[in-house]
This record gives C-alpha cells, sequence and structure tokens, in this order.
C-alpha cells in the first residue's frame, strides 16, 4: 500500500459547551391530530399497562 495516506476528517462543531444552540435551522412539522379506532376506548390517565394495549 504505497501512496495510499489515510485521513481522517473531523467536522467543526457549531456550538461550544457552554454556547448557546440555535436550532432556528430545523423545520419541525406541526403536530397532526391521532385518529383512533371508534372501538377503541381511552384508558383512564392512571391504569394499568395492559388497559393501554388497544392503543398500541
Amino acid at each position: 500500500m504505497t501512496g495510499n495516506k489515510l485521513s481522517l476528517t473531523v467536522p467543526e462543531p457549531e456550538f461550544r459547551p457552554g454556547d448557546q444552540p440555535d436550532f432556528s435551522h430545523f423545520d419541525v412539522p406541526r403536530a397532526l391530530w391521532i385518529t383512533r379506532l371508534p372501538h377503541a376506548p381511552i384508558p383512564a390517565v392512571r391504569c394499568c399497562a395492559e388497559a393501554g394495549v388497544q392503543l398500541a
């Protein structure tokens, strides 16, 4: 392997620890309503895990 040099490119980070990051370049889509099946009940807020299986 004569003539082949190994190289590694490490990009310069945009922000360093302690800097205030800027996420304005991210496009965050608006959340959509989730439609659920009419026969799938909505479990209570405090319920056991088995009560939410139908929604999975």
